[in-house]
């Protein structure tokens, strides 16, 4: 198809190539459209089955959806955003937290778990379900609106597959005054050709089936996206030109508002679905025909008599026995002639009825309804474990072989299921990522400990620290932004999942728990001693340990836990093992004895120096003593000298004078 035309008279673009890919794909699906409302019908009619006198039917097509629903799809999935490489890296891992956040307020916001419950229900009733993502507003706070479509409000381009699909387009119902409010500004008062109707719940067939409006005249309205085109556009039946265009809104990478439809079963291929009902339609009419059949054959089984001497013959008296309605009571009958039924003539005063045969063919018509009721439990896969009705005398062997089996049966519908739920997930996360700003997304996760880059920049220049070494070892709001919004970047960075929606066994949850206490347990025996002994392996423990909880499914939600324990596990293996408490009181008696040991040493020590020091002081002082007696002797013996010296020089010079 070629870009829409501009007609240079009106300055707007032809509606008619458009609209003829509405009516095509319209008349492609009529089929499937009348045979979906059909199945509605059988469902369920209320108008049918509160009448108060109808046919009667074995609802075994609703028994066979109430088993299926919980088991398909049972609770509202929980996001799980993870980096897609488990290389410990800060900013995707920040990243991953702050979008998990945001993405479990949103789902509580948008109840998500009622438009997956709808889009399960038609899934198993009439063999597709469709979710279209819109952007809302909460309370002034932007949502991603996921919403449920029905059937014939959503139609798509001819394909063999999901992802060769031109255009998708839905359907939306406006009313004069919210299609001129909508549409004035790009069209200016063409929606007023609009065709108008009067549509209410349950009205007709068709198009207008289950459609509720409150008896409003509403015109319909398809948004339709074309991936060739890269455009949306939004046109009416009875207006020429096409009341909006506009480049897509979404930035998607699967490009269209919604998610692969959840199917059934595929007509091969093409994208026409066929509704499981389809596959067990003729033994579900059987089965209501039998039931029919036998209510009114249980009607009959009631005693009636007749007795002699009446005026009617037997065939009228019959007849009229038949058409009374006795009620729980027994009815006779006067006849002119009973003796026809009589064995041996007559002979008894009451003739009864033979309602054996009624009865024999009763009976009969059970057992086959049982077994058309098998053939359907066959066809669907439905076991009697499922169903919760089983046979005393079997083994918990072939109950647990029967579930399995069942289980295994319905797999296709439950991946489905999850299928959906992981990519909406996934274009929330995208939406949320891309178009929302960083303080609803803050506001959404409730994270208030990211900083700001212009706070990170002004506490490493109030330390005196390096700003881009700073900034290189912080996550601040910035980066997070920055990653989210680089849409080249993350879908490699970080993995949008979504963890189981059906509902866990309870037992084999508790064992998976056992299971994975067990293994823990026992890893941490072997692995702790050899991280003690040989501190070098506690990076490899940490691995290890991380490795062998990821192999449990019931470790997904403690898998943080795990990564901060092989952290602090490296940790600890750098660091010197802790003494054995005995080891170390011996250890610390050894060092008390041997520290009085060394202080009486010390004190004799001390005491030796003492007396040599006393020793050395007696010896000291008589050395000098003697050095004073000596020094004393010496000036004595000087002085006489010079004294007998004077004497004599006194004697010469007495002489000599």
């Amino acid at each position: 198809m070629n870009e829409p035309e501009v007609e240079p008279e009106e300055g707007r673009a032809s509606s008619r190539p458009w609209l003829s890919l509405i009516k095509d794909a319209e008349q492609s699906g009529a089929e499937y459209f009348e045979r979906a409302e059909n199945i509605n019908k059988l469902y369920g009619r209320l108008s049918t089955m509160a009448a108060v006198r109808t046919d009667r039917e074995f609802q075994i097509f609703w028994a066979n959806l109430e088993v299926l629903r919980p088991s398909v799809y049972a609770h509202a999935p929980v996001p799980v955003v993870v980096p897609r490489f488990k290389d410990r890296r800060p900013l995707p891992r920040r990243a991953a937290q702050v979008l998990e956040r945001a993405l479990i307020s949103d789902v509580e916001t948008d109840d998500l778990d009622t438009t997956l419950k709808l889009v399960r229900d038609d899934m198993l009733r009439i063999g597709r379900g469709v979710v279209w993502l819109r952007v809302d507003e909460r309370a002034g706070v932007p949502c991603v609106k996921a919403e449920f479509v029905q059937h014939r409000d959503f139609l798509h381009g001819e394909a063999r597959y999901w992802h060769e699909v031109p255009w998708v387009a839905r359907a939306f119902y406006y009313t004069l005054e919210e299609g001129l409010s909508r549409f004035k500004e790009a069209s200016g008062m063409a929606f007023e050709g609009a065709k108008f109707e009067e549509r209410r719940l349950g009205e007709g067939v068709g198009e207008d089936a289950g459609r509720n409006h409150g008896g409003r005249r509403t015109a319909l309205v398809w948004e339709l996206w074309h991936r060739g085109q890269n455009v949306v556009v939004w046109l009416t039946e009875g207006v020429d030109v096409l009341l909006d265009a506009e480049a897509p809104f979404l930035d998607l990478e699967g490009f269209f508002p919604c998610p692969r439809p959840a199917y059934s079963t595929l007509e091969p291929d093409t994208l026409r679905p066929i509704p499981d009902i389809a596959y067990y339609r003729d033994q579900v009419e059987e089965i209501n025909e039998l039931t029919a059949r036998i209510s009114g054959l249980a009607e009959s089984l009631r005693v009636w008599g007749f007795v002699p001497d009446g005026e009617g013959d037997i065939g009228d008296a019959v007849e009229a026995a038949l058409a009374n309605d006795g009620g729980t009571r027994a009815t006779i009958t006067k006849v002119k002639d009973v003796r026809m039924f009589a064995a041996g003539g007559g002979g008894s005063l009451v003739e009864w009825f033979p309602v054996e045969q009624v009865a024999s063919v009763v009976a009969q018509l059970v057992e086959l309804r049982r077994q058309l009721i098998q053939d359907v439990y066959q066809i669907t896969g439905l076991s009697d474990i499922m169903r919760g009705a089983t046979e005393a005398a079997e083994t918990a062997t072939a109950q647990q072989l029967k579930s399995q089996y069942g289980s295994i049966r319905i797999r296709s519908h439950q991946e489905m299921m999850q299928r959906v739920a992981r990519d909406v997930l996934r274009m929330k996360a995208e939406v949320i990522a891309e178009q929302f700003d960083s303080q609803t997304i803050l506001l959404m996760s409730q994270v208030d400990d990211l900083p700001e880059k212009a706070q990170v920049v002004q506490q490493a220049s109030q330390q005196g620290a390096d700003v881009e070494q700073a900034l290189a070892n912080t996550v601040t709001i910035e980066a997070v932004m920055e990653l989210y919004r680089s849409q080249r970047v993350r879908p490699f960075v970080l993995e949008v999942e979504t963890d189981s929606t059906i509902q866990p066994n309870e037992d084999a949850e508790k064992q998976r728990r056992a299971e994975l206490l067990a293994a823990i347990g026992g890893f941490a025996q072997q692995a702790l001693p050899m991280v003690q002994a040989f501190p070098q392996a506690g990076k490899l423990v940490a691995e290890l340990l991380k490795f062998a909880a990821g192999g449990f499914r019931a470790s997904r939600e403690l898998e943080g836990v795990f990564e901060d324990f092989g952290d602090q596990l490296e940790q600890i293996a750098q660091q010197p093992p802790a003494p054995d408490p005995a080891q170390q009181k011996a250890q610390q008696e050894a060092e008390m004895r041997q520290a009085e040991m060394q202080m009486r040493a010390e004190e004799g020590r001390a005491n030796l120096e003492l007396k040599r020091k006393e020793v050395g002081g007696r010896l000291q002082l008589d050395q000098q003593r003697a050095a004073a007696e000596m020094q004393l002797a010496a000036a004595r013996a000087q002085a006489e000298a010079a004294l007998k010296e004077r004497v004599a020089n006194d004697a010469v010079r007495r002489d000599d004078a």
